[in-house]
């Protein structure tokens, strides 16, 4: 494995989107830290939308999906996804 400086920008700039899991992924003991929140928004900011999944239930995943700089978020181990529809509300896919 090389560091990101090492990987030339024409092969970045491919990058479509991120996909990453959540617990203790994004979070540490249960709480999105400044830090992570923070390079989930430059990551919206550049363009790259970010797809969070979980196994965790959608109920659990809801607070998540409304709060944080996410696309959305697959939880239920694929079964669910959540994302905040332009009005604020709450999209679900089942």
């Amino acid at each position: 494995m090389k560091p990101l400086d090492q990987w030339p920008l024409a092969e970045r700039a491919r990058i479509r989107g991120v996909l990453t899991d959540i617990d203790d992924t994004l979070t540490t003991e249960g709480t999105l830290a400044p830090v992570a929140r923070a390079a989930l928004s430059r990551l919206r900011e550049a363009g790259l939308p970010v797809f969070a999944v979980t196994g965790r239930p959608a109920g659990w995943s809801e607070p998540f999906a409304l709060d944080w700089p996410l696309e959305a978020i697959v939880a239920e181990n694929g079964a669910v996804a959540l994302w905040r529809q332009r009005d604020g509300r709450l999209g679900k896919d089942w």
